[in-house]
């Protein structure tokens, strides 16, 4: 063979070589990583960064910073309570002596009976009443309850009806005469109670 086409063969196949050295070299690698114990630790960083980075709800109704629900509650603010009837009564009444006290119950309870006199005139003609016993006289029963709107009818000497009847207002029909009946209460209660003002005996 001739020398010349020995160094022919020889250069081919140094490159043959060559190139099979740099297609290994060059070679892509594969899709799926290796796993090692790093790359497993290190991995879930990422996500934990972007569930960190999560913007807050934002109310669709509103256009300003949106605030958290700690936020939201710490502004609530309790509604004032309602004056209850005695808060009103001794606004209206607390600046009395026992004695003006004891003056204003009787005056209320006067009028109290001039209004609901005709209401008893009007059930006991329509027949709403109780009979409780009979006779010209009738006793208070222990039990008697003094927030109730009752009148007690006994018969005159010589009627030809001796029964005596009780009538009651009640108070889904007459709430405002209730309302009276448990103010004028109210203010015998606390004349009670009161110490005795100077000069003023009971």
């Amino acid at each position: 063979m001739r020398p010349s086409h020995l160094l022919g063969l020889t250069l081919s196949i140094g490159i043959l070589i060559g190139t099979a050295l740099l297609l290994r070299t060059h070679a892509p690698q594969s899709d799926t990583p290796e796993l090692d114990s790093t790359t497993s630790a290190t991995m879930p960083e990422p996500a934990l960064a972007l569930e960190s980075e999560r913007s807050p709800t934002h109310d669709p109704a509103s256009t300003g910073t949106p605030a958290t629900p700690a936020e939201s509650s710490s502004f609530q603010e309790t509604p004032p309570r309602a004056p209850s009837e005695k808060d009103l009564w001794l606004k209206k009444w607390g600046h009395l002596t026992s004695a003006q006290l004891e003056a204003q119950y009787r005056e209320m309870t006067l009028e109290l009976t001039r209004i609901a006199n005709p209401f008893y005139e009007e059930a006991f003609q329509r027949g709403d009443y109780e009979v409780v016993g009979e006779g010209t006289s009738y006793t208070i029963p222990s039990d008697w309850d003094p927030t109730l709107l009752v009148q007690i009818r006994t018969p005159g000497q010589g009627a030809a009806d001796m029964r005596i009847t009780k009538v009651l207002l009640r108070e889904s029909d007459y709430p405002d005469l209730y309302a009276l009946r448990r103010e004028s209460l109210w203010i015998s209660e606390r004349a009670r109670t009161l110490p005795l003002a100077s000069g003023n005996p009971r």
